[in-house]
C-alpha cells in the first residue's frame, strides 16, 4: 500500500511511519524536518501534488490552518476515489472547559470534527477520524497524567488501515483506562 503521513519525524507520526514501513508499505513522510511545514500554503500544495499515487493519507501533524486545509483538500480531490484519509483528532472537542492555552487547538480540532461529521454518510473518500486523549509526546509533556503510548497507537492504526477494504472505522475515541480529566494537572509555565 502507498501511504503518506504528515508529522512523521516525532511522536505518533514517527511511531506510525515505522510501524507501517515495517509491515511492508511504501510510506512517504512529510514533516518540518524534511522541509514540509504544513502551515505554509505552497507546501500543502506540494504534498497534495506528490501524493497523487497514494492509497492512504494520514493527516497527523497539527498546524493551523494546515491540518484542516489538508483534510479538506484531500477530501475534495478524492471525492470519487476509493481512498482513505486517517485524521488525527482530539478528544478535547467534547470538553466543556478548555484551558486558555489550548483554545486555538480546541477550535481547530472542533472544525475538523464538524467537517468530518457532516460527511458521515458520504462514501468517498473514506475518512477515519481518531479522537485521541493525551498521548505520550512532546506536545503533551506538560500534562501530569497517564498517557497513550504512540507505539501502541501505531499498531492499532496500522491494523485499522490494513482492514480498510473489509471493515471501515469511521470514528474512534481512544484514551488510557480510567483517565480522570478533572484531576489532571498542568505543569505548563
Amino acid at each position: 500500500m502507498n501511504i503518506a503521513i504528515t508529522g512523521h519525524s516525532k511522536g505518533i507520526g514517527k511511531a506510525l511511519f515505522e510501524e507501517l514501513t515495517k509491515r511492508g508499505n511504501h510510506v512517504v513522510g512529510y514533516s518540518r524536518s524534511n522541509g514540509f511545514d504544513i502551515s505554509i500554503s505552497n507546501v500543502r500544495d506540494r504534498i497534495i501534488d506528490e501524493s497523487s499515487e497514494i492509497d492512504v493519507f494520514v493527516n497527523n501533524a497539527h498546524s493551523m490552518p494546515g491540518q484542516f486545509e489538508l483534510l479538506e483538500s484531500f477530501t475534495n480531490i478524492w471525492s470519487e476515489q476509493n481512498k482513505l484519509i486517517v485524521n488525527i483528532g482530539s478528544k478535547i472537542v467534547y470538553s466543556d472547559i478548555v484551558p486558555v492555552f489550548a483554545q486555538s487547538y480546541f477550535e481547530d480540532k472542533k472544525r475538523q470534527y464538524e467537517f468530518i461529521r457532516n460527511r458521515l454518510f458520504l462514501p468517498k473518500p473514506q475518512i477515519m477520524h481518531l479522537m485521541l486523549g493525551i498521548i505520550d509526546t512532546d506536545m503533551a509533556k506538560h500534562w501530569v497524567s497517564e498517557k497513550i503510548s504512540p507505539l501502541d497507537l501505531s499498531v492499532l492504526i496500522s491494523n485499522l488501515i490494513e482492514i480498510k477494504d473489509t471493515m471501515f472505522c469511521q470514528e474512534l475515541i481512544l484514551d488510557v483506562p480510567f483517565q480522570d480529566y478533572k484531576a489532571l494537572t498542568n505543569n505548563k509555565t
